[in-house]
């Protein structure tokens, strides 16, 4: 009977510590923030700022004022949406969904890229490129099975 007892009450106290973890609540996730490095060369020279975006929020971008060149655009890298302005606008409002890097474009001494007109964000990743390496891939197995086969 005591072994019986304590039997029963190893089971008790095991289910009881299997249930604590299924009865308390979520742990709270931290803030998603997204970190937003601007890059502007309005005075001829590159200058970085970095702003943190929470997730879901937006951020205005306005060119730098008292410029001698002429603002040419904003480039954007990374995963965001535009919500007002274009990328050719003055004045641009986007919602970072990641970490992003955004250049304001000017018209100095040396021809900077140009801006991407499109209100879309630009495809990144590499998955054009691995189509291609297995599409290479594919005809290279093609064509060595077909030597061989021509040569049995």
């Amino acid at each position: 009977m005591k072994k019986f007892l304590a039997v029963l009450f190893s089971v008790v106290i095991l289910a009881t510590f299997m249930a604590v973890p299924a009865l308390a609540e979520s742990s709270p996730e931290g803030e998603v923030i997204h970190k937003v490095e601007v890059i502007t060369n309005s005075t001829g020279e590159d200058v970085t700022t970095t702003h943190e975006v929470k997730d879901g929020e937006t951020i205005t971008l306005t060119k730098t004022e008292g410029s001698d060149y002429e603002f040419k655009g904003w480039v954007i890298t990374g995963d965001y949406e535009i919500v007002s302005g274009t990328l050719t606008s003055d004045t641009i409002v986007i919602k970072p969904l990641g970490d992003i890097t955004v250049e304001e474009l000017y018209d100095v001494e040396t021809e900077p890229s140009e801006p991407n007109d499109s209100d879309k964000a630009p495809q990144t990743g590499n998955g054009a490129l691995m189509v291609t390496v297995l599409l290479t891939a594919g005809a290279f197995v093609a064509m060595v099975a077909t030597k061989k086969a021509v040569r049995a």
